[in-house]
């Protein structure tokens, strides 16, 4: 695998505002009352510091520090491609480092400089998140 670009949580553009506080570090942490939560970034291949035509493996940074595991749906999504292609939930369970956890299973090639990736994690509504839980970046491994 090649260079890592580090999608920082303080830069996404999708939030869910009531529901998440912007730490010190950068990370986003979950405060929210709802069911359900949403984050995520829609930018270009150039915006994210992304290499043109190349492929990428991405995963999302996270940590639990709740009682429960909190249930998730992870998307990434380019001019071509979604990943996975059908929503999947995963269980993040509690624990007190970031855990690291694949989007998808497959290499995803991203386009051209001026096409767009979307990426986003979405809670499960029917495992309610707790606050403890914190996102800390989007990182894009070139392949």
């Amino acid at each position: 695998m090649g260079a890592v670009v580090q999608i920082p949580a303080n830069s996404f553009t999708f939030v869910w505002e009531k529901d998440w506080k912007t730490t010190p570090d950068g990370t986003k942490e979950f405060v929210g009352d709802d069911d359900t939560f949403f984050a995520g970034r829609s930018a270009t291949v150039e915006e994210l510091g992304l290499t043109p035509e190349k492929y990428y493996k991405f995963a999302i940074r996270v940590k639990n520090t709740g009682d429960n595991p909190v249930e998730v749906y992870l998307r990434v999504k380019t001019k071509e491609t979604h990943l996975p292609p059908a929503p999947i939930p995963v269980s993040i369970k509690p624990s007190d480092v970031i855990q690291t956890i694949p989007i998808g299973d497959e290499l995803i090639n991203v386009g051209g400089a001026s096409d767009y990736v979307k990426f986003g994690i979405l809670g499960n509504p029917s495992v309610k998140p707790t606050k403890g839980f914190f996102i800390s970046e989007v990182c894009a491994t070139e392949a």
